[in-house]
């Protein structure tokens, strides 16, 4: 299924981004189903590849030794059509990170508030980013940081922070539909 984005060009995959429980898994996954593509949840990869979960990579090689394996990863997802990518919310933090983003899928940014991403995250230990610390000042810290690379890298924002999993799978598949968001 050929999907034409904002820019003009066609596409043949999705990428979902947004700050840590914004529900890019979830709907990541529900729109793959819908559309019937191959979904990539990008950090179960790496666990994958790896055999070591995000945190021991994140205690054992630091925040700079992940995100080389996140952009392998992307670079290796960049040549793969019909798939629903979704990422980790630190992936947009490196510029080639954005533009092979944007140039090889129709990128959506689940917009959701650090308010809203502590409630979805309180009870979430598997956060590295978000062990010892003050989480709601954390995630104030990270979305003030990376809101602006989100939103160069979108082709569509998304405002997930009153919406339903399942309203937020609809409007995308809306937005896929119609073109518009």
């Amino acid at each position: 299924m050929l999907i034409k984005s904002v820019i003009g060009k066609v596409t043949k995959s999705i990428t979902i981004i947004g700050p840590m429980g914004a529900g890019k898994t979830t709907v990541g996954l529900g729109l793959s189903r819908a559309l019937g593509f191959d979904f990539i949840d990008m950090d179960k990869e790496i666990e994958k590849s790896t055999g070591a979960e995000i945190s021991w990579i994140f205690e054992k090689e630091g925040e700079t030794g992940f995100r080389k394996r996140e952009k392998k990863l992307l670079n290796d997802l960049s040549r793969k059509v019909n798939i629903v990518v979704s990422t980790g919310g630190g992936i947009i933090s490196d510029k080639e990170n954005r533009e092979t983003l944007k140039n090889f899928s129709t990128v959506f940014f689940l917009m959701c508030e650090p308010q809203t991403s502590l409630k979805r995250t309180k009870n979430d230990q598997n956060r590295p980013l978000l062990l010892n610390t003050n989480r709601l000042e954390k995630l104030k810290e990270l979305y003030e940081k990376r809101k602006s690379a989100y939103s160069y890298t979108a082709h569509y924002t998304i405002d997930v922070n009153k919406m339903s999993s399942k309203a937020a799978i609809n409007k995308i598949l809306t937005v896929l539909k119609n073109g518009q968001s």
